[in-house]
């Protein structure tokens, strides 16, 4: 990843991390990852809009270009299921954890405001 390609990244991290406010290790883990995959769909669709102006252009063009940028559309498509279902699965773990958290919250404020119930009772 060249440096803008790493700014770039760091922008779209940025915007997981603001969006989804992960607490704790695991939540911070599942955004990170929710941005990694996002930005290799971003990276498959250049790939895509590559292969198909290889399409496009001439067979000598077409020729020259070197492996990496020539995939089967096939390929492409199956490898953008594939993350997409990744995604998924990511952001329903997130969503799993974010709820959880919240209800443990809800829980510990219950607690607290039984405490402090009690204690009033009791002067």
């Amino acid at each position: 990843m060249d440096d803008e390609s790493r700014a770039e990244f760091s922008r779209l991290l940025r915007g997981f991390v603001e969006h989804f406010q992960p607490m704790g290790t695991f939540e911070c883990y599942l955004v990170g990852r929710l941005a990694s995959i996002a930005w290799r769909l971003r990276r498959l669709a250049v790939g895509e809009v590559r292969h198909l102006n290889a399409g496009k252009a001439s067979a000598n063009f077409a020729a020259q270009l070197s492996p990496p940028f020539v995939i089967p559309l096939e390929l492409l498509t199956r490898y953008e299921g594939g993350l997409g279902r990744e995604f998924d699965r990511t952001l329903q773990q997130l969503e799993r954890a974010q709820r959880r958290h919240r209800e443990k919250s809800s829980i510990d404020i219950d607690e607290e405001k039984s405490k402090l119930r009690n204690e009033l009772e009791q002067r």
